[in-house]
């Protein structure tokens, strides 16, 4: 019983902070439905600490990809000897992923992207020659709920 209360509550709660987004006040209370109408207030320091985590989550929208860095060799692997050496040793994308914002259903991913063209330099430490290398990859640049 008491367990079902309180989920009912943090569901109320969540619906709430999600209608309210970013504008949410850390002292709001709550009114449930059971026989009567009680008014529950957030005092207890973990329920705060759950209303604050929530609300900077549902603040974390996915919408904006963000910048994520690679290491070049890598991103050039099967294509590279093991004398050789890359410069610069690690580039940077746009990307839209799970850990990029709060979906609340689904999960945060690529909605529009463009190719990008790298160019790096490579040079073999045992014959000193220097090449140039391009590498097309893709920059996300505008994240959706899917």
């Amino acid at each position: 019983m008491f367990i079902s209360i309180k989920l009912s509550l943090l569901l109320k709660l969540y619906n709430t902070i999600y209608s309210a987004k970013c504008c949410v006040s850390p002292s709001l209370s709550i009114t449930t439905e059971r026989r009567t109408t009680e008014r529950i207030s957030l005092t207890k320091i973990s329920d705060q600490a759950i209303f604050r985590m929530m609300k900077d989550v549902t603040c974390f929208e996915c919408n904006f990809p963000q910048e994520r860095s690679f290491k070049s060799e890598e991103l050039l692997n099967g294509s590279l000897s093991t004398s050789e050496l890359v410069y610069p040793a690690w580039t940077s994308l746009h990307v839209c992923d799970n850990s990029t914002g709060y979906c609340p259903s689904g999960i945060c991913g690529v909605n529009n992207s463009t190719k990008v063209q790298l160019h790096f330099q490579v040079i073999d430490n045992f014959s000193k020659i220097v090449k140039y290398v391009k590498y097309d990859a893709v920059n996300h640049t505008r994240c959706g709920c899917s």
